[in-house]
This record gives structure tokens, sequence and C-alpha cells, in this order.
């Protein structure tokens, strides 16, 4: 679960976008611009540790700001790394990213009722909705959860 809240503060920059009134020839003095309901298209934010190794990768066809603190991610990969290597990509169609300050403190979630796929070297996830708190290092999958482990060979628990 850490590596996907590290997948928060590579979409930050999204967050800081700002946009300029299409009329004005010039920004008005001593105005702040207010955050775009502008897009991005095909990104990908990589996160890496100290040492430079990709720790995660997340894609997106397209990410659009609704407001401030919300930002809608279409057909969202998050491909996360261990020694180099793809360790689970988990996939989802839509989903909401929310930012929000509480109490001082500026705390992240994403969330979708769509439909979710986190897929490892031996199992399989998929449910309908997901809700991620990575202050809390925590996943809820929603409903219609099914979970698929890949049978091997001398494996302890035998399918009947």
């Amino acid at each position: 679960m850490k590596q996907l809240s590290r997948m928060i503060l590579g979409l930050l920059p999204l967050l800081c976008l700002t946009g300029a009134d299409k009329d004005a020839a010039s920004p008005k003095p001593h105005t702040l611009p207010i955050a775009s309901t502008g897009e991005i298209e095909s990104f990908k934010i990589p996160e890496r540790d100290g040492s430079g190794n990709l720790i995660w990768l997340i894609k997106g066809d397209r990410a659009k700001i609704i407001e401030e603190g919300r930002i809608r991610i279409f057909n969202v990969q998050v491909d996360t790394y261990r020694r180099g290597e793809i360790d689970q990509t988990m996939t989802s169609p839509e989903c909401m990213m929310i930012r929000q300050t509480e109490g001082g403190k500026v705390l992240t979630h994403a969330e979708s009722t769509n439909k979710v796929s986190i897929v490892g070297k031996n199992m399989v996830i998929t449910a309908d909705g997901f809700q991620w708190f990575p202050d809390q290092t925590r996943l809820v999958m929603q409903k219609n959860v099914q979970v698929v482990f890949e049978h091997k060979k001398g494996a302890i628990f035998k399918s009947s």
C-alpha cells in the first residue's frame, strides 16, 4: 500500500494546473489563478526510490480536473514494481482522486464505482468499485469481489 500512496504524490502536478481567463489580454493585478478544469492526455507518472529504482508507474488515457481537489482519471493503470519487474497491475476505466484539507492536514483518497482489477503473479482480484486511503494504507474493494489464486502443483490447499 505504501507504493500506492506514492502514486498520489506523483499526481500532485495535476492539482497544480492553473487556468487563465481566455478573454483577458493580461492577468488582472492582485488576482491569484484558480484551479483549471483542463485535461491532460496520455500521461505517465513514475515514482522512484532513493536509488532510482522504479517503485510504481501510473498511466492514464486522460485526467480531467473537475474542480479544486477533484481529478477524474480515465483508463487508469498502476504498475507496482519489485526488483525492477512489474509485481502487480491495477486497472479501472475511471476513478476520482480527491484531496481535501482536514484539521490543517491534506488528505488524499481515490474512489470509483467502476470495475477494478488487480493482477499479480499468482492472483487476480476483481470488484465493482473501490476506495483507497493511502494515509491509512487501506484499500477497500466495494462489491462483487472475486479473488482467484493460481493453482500450483503441490499447493497446501486443494480444490474440490
